[in-house]
């Protein structure tokens, strides 16, 4: 049996240790390596009393590394929507790209104001209210997190999944950036079974996909992202809407 990657592991565990959401394989593998030093534990695969008692006596409360922590931005913005109501009131009812309404509001970056860690060849398109909030979440995703962006996309007027049945994309007001979508992809998940962000069972379906430092840099500005969501999980998608505290 190949050795666990140790840190890994105590990393997933320590997320996971109250609500029991354990691999049983990564147990397994834990309590083979406690042997030598810790009082015998059955290797079951089961995280029972004795296996809980010791993650929590060897392994401190996970705590993210100091340079992966934002305090919150204080962007320009007075007020953040919580809900679609929200967002038609302080942004207005939104329009394509030729109406009076994105003219006024939809801006452009690109070129020598890109956002940071964005290739410069994209024209990324949003709320020009927005655009401060993806501009300094970008700049400390850059600074914290090794992800590195291909493709960002931002405003495009349409519906939610491009289905006509359902309401307009928050794409469509221009508060919402897509990331890679080739190591994001969207996924469907019977309800309330999409994977914790980052577990073993994540890590498998999205592998090269964006990471922990970037999340928490982007939600220190206010960005809520795809992929706290448990039926529909789309980790390429985050949107200036709600509480965004990771």
């Amino acid at each position: 049996m190949s050795r666990i990657d140790y840190p890994e592991a105590i990393s997933y565990n320590g997320r996971q240790l109250e609500e029991g959401d354990f691999s049983r394989e990564m147990i397994a593998r834990l309590v083979e390596e406690w042997q030598a030093t810790h009082p015998p534990l059955k290797i079951d695969g089961c995280c029972g009393p004795k296996t809980q008692a010791s993650i929590y006596s060897e392994i401190p409360p996970r705590r993210v590394p100091e340079k992966y922590c934002w305090d919150p931005w204080d962007g320009p913005m007075e007020e953040q929507p919580r809900n679609r109501a929200g967002v038609y009131q302080i942004f207005g009812t939104p329009g394509d790209a030729s109406s009076a309404w994105a003219k006024q509001h939809i801006v452009e970056s690109h070129g020598s104001q890109a956002f940071p860690g964005v290739p410069p060849k994209w024209y990324v398109k949003i709320h020009r209210e927005v655009e401060p909030y993806a501009r300094e979440g970008l700049r400390r995703a850059n600074l914290s997190s090794p992800y590195r962006i291909d493709r960002c996309g931002g405003y495009v007027y349409r519906r939610v999944q491009y289905d006509e049945a359902n309401p307009l994309s928050y794409h469509a007001s221009g508060i919402a950036l897509d990331f890679d979508s080739n190591r994001n992809y969207a996924k469907r998940f019977p309800e309330g079974d999409g994977p914790q962000p980052w577990s073993p069972k994540w890590m498998k379906i999205w592998p090269h996909g964006i990471d922990e430092p970037f999340v928490r840099a982007m939600s220190s500005c206010g960005w809520s992202w795809g992929g706290w969501w448990r039926y529909f999980v789309d980790p390429m998608h985050f949107e200036w809407v709600g509480d965004a505290d990771v």
